[in-house]
């Protein structure tokens, strides 16, 4: 590492210990915190040099990441994304894949049928031996597989899906007709593959995010206008984004009021599952950052706990 620190964007600590996470085009505080406690576990080496968006180089290519020198990435925003420079000593690989791919396998009647549909139940393999994974998708497929298992296992079971229409649009892409190949690759009664949730969990989270939904207008009048407002302006976007992604998925505060959480609709929303826990992950990160942002004992501390509040209902 050569030269001093900078000081435009100081080291500071969150109230919860964590040391705030380095920035880069398409990193998020919550993947960066996944990302620290996959170092913590297994051994995470700089793969090239890492510089800041000042170009200021900060560690060499071999260096491992330790918490001293997660610190000092801390303190920079950075010119790559952590993908692009970091491996770790478990990082996943196409036979790893192919090992992780057996488990929902395994407990999926469903992708099972499927498979065997296709015309060779394992002709997936020698497709799945065949690639070789960017070391920046292997670095993100580890850090996903540790610390978000439940997605992890969903895109592989997404994965088999996809190969099962490609063999079915030998078309090399797709077009209307793979509407008709996945009616066709599917039995008649849809079983279940065991990946619901506990009922209670499953009508938690959608009104978790309900409450948000409706809470955050309310908010964001109070902090329009004030001075407050240049600090919080990061929430209002990063707000917009949750909204989008909602509206995209069906879901608003509207539609979830007019549902009767009984067995007809659990089984519904459990189909939601995987969407609802990244929206989770999303009001988790923002909480934290605001926390990091815009501090409890600073001038807008009070107006940041309450948001941060209503984020973690």
């Amino acid at each position: 590492m050569s030269g001093p620190m900078e000081t435009s964007t100081p080291y500071s600590a969150s109230p919860s210990g964590l040391v705030r996470s380095p920035q880069a085009a398409d990193q998020t505080p919550h993947y960066a915190q996944a990302v620290m406690k996959v170092a913590g576990r297994s051994e995470v080496l700089v793969t090239q040099d890492i510089y800041a968006a000042s170009g200021m180089k900060l560690l060499a290519r071999g260096a491992r990441i330790d918490a001293s020198l997660w610190k000092t990435l801390s303190q920079h925003k950075l010119a790559k994304p952590l993908d692009q420079v970091l491996a770790s000593s478990r990082c996943i690989d196409h036979v790893s894949l192919a090992r992780d791919i057996d488990k929902p396998l395994g407990a999926s009647a469903l992708l099972a049928t499927m498979l065997a549909r296709t015309g060779d139940a394992n002709g997936w393999k020698p497709v799945l031996g065949s690639i070789r994974l960017p070391q920046a998708l292997a670095f993100r497929f580890t850090v996903m597989r540790d610390e978000a298992a439940q997605l992890y296992f969903h895109s592989l079971r997404v994965t088999l899906g996809a190969y099962c229409i490609g063999v079915r649009l030998h078309q090399g892409r797709l077009d209307p007709d793979g509407i008709d190949a996945i009616t066709d690759l599917l039995p008649q009664e849809r079983r279940d593959d065991g990946s619901s949730h506990a009922a209670v969990e499953v009508e938690r989270r959608p009104h978790r995010l309900c409450d948000v939904l409706h809470a955050w207008p309310a908010l964001q009048n109070r902090i329009r206008g004030t001075p407050a407002e240049p600090a919080c302006r990061f929430i209002d976007e990063r707000m917009m984004q949750l909204q989008s992604l909602a509206r995209q998925c069906g879901i608003t505060p509207d539609l979830l009021e007019l549902l009767d959480l009984g067995e007809d609709d659990a089984v519904m929303l459990r189909d939601l599952h995987t969407t609802l826990d990244e929206m989770g992950r999303l009001l988790d990160g923002l909480a934290f950052e605001i926390e990091r942002c815009i501090p409890a004992d600073g001038p807008h501390g009070a107006l940041s706990a309450q948001v941060v509040s209503v984020l973690r209902q």
